[in-house]
């Protein structure tokens, strides 16, 4: 905004919509006046923020989506989890021929699920988090990263180690502050989320065709690990989305 606080109050102009009230500001997009109340849409008047608002479309479906399978991840999750632990509780499971026989029929299909299911989660997730900075940065609260740059990062070495999480509490922090971010557990999402990644990759080059009860037991632990931060991730995932997309839509809303 551009302030006109310092001219005579003679000289200050009304403001268009509420014509009883001095303008205070003036939107350095378009020129226009603003009042007091107007001065809600940060740099830019309500004529600019709306048409901002209709040029960003709704981010609602793509979060619906995005929820939709997480839930799935957090259901197939849970479904690895009680077969690791079947395999570790159950006395013998691991000797028995025809358990392991049973747990490798069952894993195989939870790991094509998997196969599926983790690839799709990361497209309509990353078409959330588009849309959503989209629509951040038209409205004037920048979150460090145009909306190609919030889905590129997640693919760069190192820095997708980073930067995500700091785009997913700008976001956060821009529309509820640092509590709602606290409230959230951003840093317990993301912390889970790498470790379950890890994990996986631990328990992927360990595992191995016949492997010795000790060995096995140790790769099934590892896996319940891995699966119960997965779980904690997509639990926490859902809480954000749904958080934020309620927030955008106020926005949207009000503006």
């Amino acid at each position: 905004m551009v302030s006109i606080s310092d001219a005579s109050s003679s000289l200050r102009p009304l403001c268009p919509v509420h014509s009883e009230l001095e303008a205070v500001n003036a939107c350095e997009r378009c020129g226009r006046y603003v009042c007091s109340h107007c001065m809600n849409s940060g740099d830019r008047c309500q004529e600019c923020l709306r048409r901002y608002v209709a040029a960003s479309p709704s981010s609602e479906a793509r979060a619906r989506r995005a929820t939709l399978s997480l839930r799935m991840v957090a259901v197939l999750a849970v479904g690895q989890m009680l077969l690791n632990l079947w395999a570790v509780l159950v006395p013998g499971a691991r000797e028995s021929f025809r358990s392991m026989e049973t747990l490798a029929t069952i894993a195989m299909f939870l790991t094509g699920v998997g196969l599926v299911l983790f690839p799709l989660t990361t497209v309509v997730y990353l078409m959330w988090m588009q849309r959503a900075v989209r629509q951040m940065n038209a409205w004037g609260t920048h979150v460090g990263a145009s909306p190609a740059w919030a889905v590129g990062c997640w693919f760069v070495p190192f820095v997708n180690l980073v930067k995500p999480l700091r785009i997913m509490r700008s976001i956060v922090e821009g529309l509820g502050g640092k509590e709602l971010a606290a409230s959230l557990h951003l840093g317990v999402l993301w912390s889970a989320f790498l470790l379950s990644r890890i994990l996986t990759g631990i328990a992927r080059r360990l595992s191995m065709p016949l492997l010795p009860p000790s060995l096995a037991l140790r790769v099934y632990l590892i896996e319940i690990g891995s699966w119960v931060c997965t779980l904690v991730a997509a639990i926490l995932c859902i809480r954000m989305i749904r958080a934020v997309q309620v927030r955008l839509e106020s926005r949207r809303s009000w503006a």
